[in-house]
């Protein structure tokens, strides 16, 4: 709970620079640090340009034995949300049970 310590830092006066940087950079992660999703309209750009690659491509798609191997890649990775199956890493935020699926596709960090 942040609250007694803010109160602590509050009664100060003057503040503590130093505990001040520390509090802040405390409640800025939180308790959970929020998930590194890009925004809807970055999400909507990635989703169309993948559409587009997939229906030039003829709407491939990958065997079954290749999108099991891209999941298991996926889910051993660091920015691998297993919560809600998404990849976390700046510029992605894919669900990848359709991701791996489609042909055209490929992982942000090159893994596969």
């Amino acid at each position: 709970m942040r609250w007694p310590v803010f109160c602590e830092w509050a009664a100060e006066q003057p503040p503590d620079p130093v505990k001040l940087a520390h509090i802040r950079n405390r409640s800025a992660m939180g308790e959970n640090p929020p998930a590194a999703y890009p925004s809807p309209a970055r999400l909507a750009a990635n989703l169309s340009r993948a559409l587009w690659d997939w229906a030039v491509s003829g709407f491939s798609m990958a065997s079954e034995e290749e999108a099991a191997r891209r999941i298991s890649i996926c889910s051993t990775c660091m920015y691998f949300d297993a919560s809600q199956r998404r990849c976390k890493q700046l510029g992605c935020g894919c669900y990848l049970d359709a991701k791996v699926k489609l042909k055209t596709e490929h992982c942000p960090i090159n893994r596969w």
